[in-house]
This record gives structure tokens, C-alpha cells and sequence, in this order.
């Protein structure tokens, strides 16, 4: 028995090695539930996703740049501030200028220290960054003289083009009548033959609109536009703009009765209004005074808002009330946003509801400034770049947004004028 018991025993063993032999030589996959193991058996190498994290800078800038005249601040956060920063010249890495950390506080809710730094001092053109021991560094930017140009160029090359490929949109159009009705020095003449280049693509502009879409010259909106299209360029083309006011009046008085009283609506009366000084405009603008005593956030409205500024702006007569309303009502807001835009674009603990509300609460204060040229109103222009280009929580640059562009130019062409005068 104990001699069968060690043949048995040594037959299952090479049973049992046989069919592990047999198993690894075999051509059929062996079936497994693991989906891993069928991968590893299909390829050399297991194929593993893996997406690096992007990690951001705590200390916030500008990243578009600033101007060489102008106050230049950056924020700097962390669970811990040092007392000192640097700022480093990007080109030959050598430290040109340190100063110590500001405003220190407290956020509890995010459990961060945040604090700024100050480096007007630096007025050289170049590229720098900001350092701090235990923060790390900022991302690069510059200091310009012509920064306000360059960003300015760069939004108006895009409007033209598509301008002459017709697919800008109407209100872009309005944003830039406006800049160049209130800030023409910023608008150049490429060619040199005594006409902004902005009017002369308008011009194909409007001319190719009425010849191949017709339809189009009863919208409210390209009726206000001629007119103000018109008022500019009389000193230019004075036939040309006159055919425009004139055709824009009589589509508007043909069409009146059966058109919705909306802000485009009064957009389009101001500008007809001023372009022809029909008193029947003249009157229907004054029918709106009840509107707009009782109705406090018109100026929300870009075209009540832009409507109103042309109204104030006219040498025909006017309703010195309703100027005055006007007037009121516009400096008021502008001094709201004035009083509310460091809680607004705050770098850590901002409320706002993004990029396209604080162009729209900033353009308020561009209508300020455009009355009372005032520095403190154009500091804030600033600040509010700072922001949008870079200098917030998550170190986002929202310039040039494809969506709000001419909001932009707006801004650039008033700092332009405005710091030129400096």
C-alpha cells in the first residue's frame, strides 16, 4: 500500500505538471474576467491616461501688461505670506526692484493669507515677473508706454476685418461709432488721406448691407447706425453721409407705426434725432420722460444708455428736464460701480457674474468719464483690466473675448485719450 500511495502520488504530479504545460503552450487565449489582463495580453504595455494637473501661480498680474505711467499692483496669496517681494527682469533674470508685501488679511473661509505688492518704481519698458520666497513666482508680463495701443490694435484689426467680410454684429458697430465719435485720435489713418480708416470701412460696410440685403435696412438698429454713420462723416463725404440720413429717416418714418417702442427703438429716434433735427423725433424722445422717472435701471440697457449720451451730446434743441434726468441718472450709476468695484474684481474674493457683467458695469464709468474726464474714474478702467487680464483667483486672461471685443475697445480708446493728455 505505501508503495501504490508514492506511484499514485507521483502520477498526479506529472498530471497535474502536464496540463500546466499544456495550458502555457496552447494558441487560444486564456478567457479571464480581469478586462486588465486581456489588455496587457493585446498590447506590450498597458495604455494609462494621465492629464497633469495645471498648477497656478499665486501671485496674480497683469498678464497683458501695464502701462509704464500708471500705478502696477499684483496680489499675492498663500497659507503663509513672506514680508518681502521681488521683481525680476525676465530677459537677464537680475532683480530690479523689491518691496514689501501690503494690506495683509485674512480670508477664513479659504484659509489664505492674501496681500499685494506695489511696483509703480518701475517705469523701464520690458518683461518682468514677481518672486516671493515660499509663494513662487508670477507669470511674465510687461511694461509698456504703448500698451493701451497695442491691446487697442489688436481688437480694432479684428472689428475691421469683419467689418469688410461682413459678419460683424450691429451692436459691435455701435461700440465702434461711439469710440471714435468720443476718442478720434486713437482711430489712425493709415493711408494718410485725411479720413480715419474706421469710416471708410464703414462705408463699404453700409454700402454693401443695402445693396445685398435689403431686408436688413428695417432693422432698428442699422437705422440708428446710418444716422450716426452719417453725423460723422458729413465732414468727409457730406453726399454720401446725407444719402444715408436720408435714407435712414425715410425707411423709420414709413415704418414707424408698425415698429415696437424697444431701446432700439429710442436708440434710433436719438441718433435720427440729432442727424436731422425733425421735430417730430424731437417729440417722440420727449414722450419717453414719464419712462424714465420712473424707471431707474434703464441705464442697464446698453441703448438707453448710449441713446441718452447722444440726446446730451446734440446741438439741436433738447429738454433740459430730460437732459438733466439723464445726466443724473448716468453719473449716479457711475459713481455706483465706483463705490462697489473692489468688491466687484477683488483678486481672491470677487462677486461678479463674469466677464461680460463687469464690461457692462465698466462702461458706466466710461460714460462718467467721458463727461468729466476724471483720474479717479480712470483708474478704476485699469483696475478693472487688471482684472479681466489676469490679476483674479484663477489667473484667467478673458481678453480679447471673441464675444466682447468692442466693450474692450471702448476702455482702450478712453485710456488712450486719456493718459495722453498726462
Amino acid at each position: 500500500m505505501k508503495h501504490l500511495r508514492i506511484i499514485c502520488g507521483c502520477f498526479l504530479v506529472i498530471f497535474f505538471t502536464g496540463s500546466c504545460i499544456g495550458c502555457g503552450n496552447t494558441s487560444q487565449p486564456v478567457e479571464s474576467p480581469n478586462s486588465y489582463v486581456e489588455v496587457v495580453n493585446m498590447e506590450s504595455a498597458p495604455v494609462i491616461e494621465y492629464t497633469v494637473p495645471q498648477l497656478l501661480p499665486n501671485i496674480f498680474v497683469n498678464q497683458k501688461g501695464y502701462f509704464s505711467g500708471s500705478e502696477k499692483e499684483a496680489t499675492i496669496k498663500g497659507k503663509e505670506l513672506p514680508s518681502l517681494f521681488q521683481v525680476f527682469d525676465a530677459n537677464t533674470e537680475e532683480v530690479v526692484y523689491s518691496g514689501t508685501i501690503e494690506g495683509v488679511s485674512f480670508n477664513e473661509e479659504l484659509n489664505l493669507y492674501t496681500g499685494v505688492a506695489v511696483f509703480s518704481g518701475i517705469t523701464k519698458e520690458g518683461n518682468y515677473y514677481l518672486e516671493c520666497d515660499k509663494i513662487g513666482q508670477s507669470y511674465t508680463f510687461a511694461i509698456k508706454k504703448d500698451i493701451f495701443q497695442q491691446h487697442f490694435s489688436e481688437v480694432y484689426e479684428v472689428m475691421l476685418r469683419e467689418c469688410k467680410e461682413q459678419t460683424i454684429d450691429m451692436k459691435d458697430v455701435r461700440m465702434l461709432l461711439t469710440a471714435y465719435e468720443w476718442y478720434p485720435t486713437a482711430f489712425p489713418d493709415e493711408d494718410n488721406n485725411q479720413i480715419p480708416d474706421v469710416l471708410e470701412v464703414l462705408e463699404g460696410w453700409i454700402t454693401v448691407l443695402e445693396q445685398s440685403q435689403p431686408d436688413k435696412a428695417h432693422d432698428l438698429m442699422l437705422l440708428a447706425l446710418m444716422a450716426k454713420f452719417g453725423y460723422l462723416y458729413q465732414d468727409f463725404d457730406a453726399q454720401f453721409a446725407t444719402e444715408c440720413i436720408q435714407h435712414a429717416s425715410e425707411i423709420f418714418s414709413k415704418l414707424q407705426e408698425d415698429l415696437t417702442k424697444e431701446p432700439d427703438y429710442f436708440y434710433a429716434l436719438t441718433e435720427l434725432y440729432r442727424a436731422t433735427g425733425l421735430h417730430t423725433y424731437r417729440n417722440q424722445i420727449v414722450a419717453y420722460v414719464p419712462f424714465f422717472q420712473e424707471e431707474n435701471n434703464y441705464i442697464e440697457e446698453p441703448s438707453y444708455l448710449y441713446g441718452a449720451m447722444t440726446y446730451m451730446v446734440t446741438r439741436q434743441r433738447v429738454d433740459i428736464n430730460l437732459c438733466n434726468t439723464f445726466m443724473d441718472d448716468i453719473m449716479d450709476g457711475g459713481e455706483e460701480v465706483s463705490n462697489q468695484y473692489e468688491d466687484m474684481i477683488h483678486p481672491i474674493e470677487a462677486k461678479n457674474n463674469g466677464e461680460e457683467e463687469l464690461l457692462t458695469e465698466v462702461q458706466k464709468v466710461c460714460c462718467c468719464n467721458f463727461v468729466l474726464n476724471n483720474y479717479q474714474y480712470t483708474r478704476i478702467i485699469e483696475e478693472f483690466l487688471d482684472y479681466l487680464m489676469g490679476k483674479n483667483m484663477e489667473a484667467i486672461c478673458f481678453y480679447p473675448g471673441e464675444e466682447t471685443q468692442s466693450s474692450y475697445l471702448l476702455l482702450l480708446s478712453q485710456l488712450i485719450a486719456t493718459l495722453d493728455k498726462r
